[in-house]
Formats: structure tokens, sequence, C-alpha cells
């Protein structure tokens, strides 16, 4: 016994591992906006080429919203708990016949 300091350790499962790396990249995005609009306008530093630092700012931002989306398809095709956990929007087990004759081709076979 601890003395009452015993650590509780949550286990999470594969699913939120993801989606708390997932929010951990997006945290880190808007972190990185608000440092390249702290340097955009920014009067000091006048002898660096402004517009590099602002493209490679974008660049990083752009593979950061990558990076969460790839990370988002993890969790699709794993298929684990079937559901988003940004929103707990439950995704469709079955592709839902579309209107239209080529929705037919899509229909499950009558048994």
């Amino acid at each position: 016994m601890n003395n009452g300091t015993e650590e509780v350790t949550k286990k999470f499962t594969f699913p939120e591992k993801v989606d708390n790396v997932r929010t951990s990249i997006k945290n880190i995005a808007q972190l990185l906006k608000e440092v390249k609009n702290n340097r955009r306008n920014s009067v000091e530093h006048d002898n660096e080429d402004r517009d590099d630092v602002i493209a490679n700012f974008d660049l990083a931002y752009r593979h950061l919203e990558d990076a969460s989306m790839r990370l988002g398809k993890v969790l699709q095709a794993t298929d684990i708990n079937n559901f988003d956990l940004d929103s707990n929007v439950k995704f469709p087990k079955e592709i839902e016949k579309p209107s239209g004759q080529c929705g037919q081709c899509l229909q499950k076979p009558e048994k």
C-alpha cells in the first residue's frame, strides 16, 4: 500500500489512444497557426525571408492535417468500435441504396 498515493492508470482502448494522438496533433496545429500569425505580424527579424518562413509554416500545418486525417483512416480501417470518437457519430454498417437505377447493383440479394 502506498499510503493513498497510488497512481491510477487508465487503460485506453486502441481507438481512444489513436484519438488522443489526433487531438494532440490538432492542438499542435492550432499552436503552429498562432506562432505563424505572430511571426507574420512581427516587426522584428527584418533580415529574414518572411515569405519562406510563412511558406514553411503552411507546409508544416498541412503535414499535421494530413497526419490527423491518416489516423482517422486508421480508425476506419480497424473498425473496432465503428465510430468517430471526436463526434460520436456512428458510421453506417451497410451502404444505403442510392436512388435511381444504378443503386440496383448495391442491393443485397433477396433470400
